[in-house]
């Protein structure tokens, strides 16, 4: 079932890993297993492939650093997609826009160093 989905991940050279373990990623070291865990990189690889994971039936969940989530330890037929590879932020003027994967902390720290 997931044989297109990785075919079509490797040619647009994103990131997953089959049979993830959620445990590795949790903040709090548990949880199950989805079936597929994928990492953009950037916004253009997270938006083509949220976009053939909808127009091909696929069931999917968008997670972050999972600071959040508690999963039990079930096994998910389900793909899961993390956020936490799409970094950076950007300043114009007196506004800060931060990508969904960076550290609000670290962007707090620099942005004092540099008033």
């Amino acid at each position: 079932m997931y044989n297109a989905l990785f075919a079509y991940l490797g040619e647009k050279d994103v990131k997953y890993i089959g049979q993830l373990k959620l445990s590795t990623r949790s903040s709090i070291k548990i949880g199950g297993t989805v079936e597929v865990g994928i990492f953009p990189y950037t916004i253009e690889q997270l938006i083509f492939t949220l976009k053939f994971l909808y127009n091909n039936g696929y069931r999917f969940c968008i997670i972050g650093r999972m600071t959040n989530i508690i999963a039990d330890d079930s096994t998910f037929d389900c793909v899961a997609v993390f956020t936490t590879e799409i970094k950076g932020y950007t300043v114009l003027d007196n506004n800060v826009c931060i990508r969904c994967g960076e550290m609000l902390s670290r962007v707090i720290l620099q942005l004092a160093d540099n008033s």
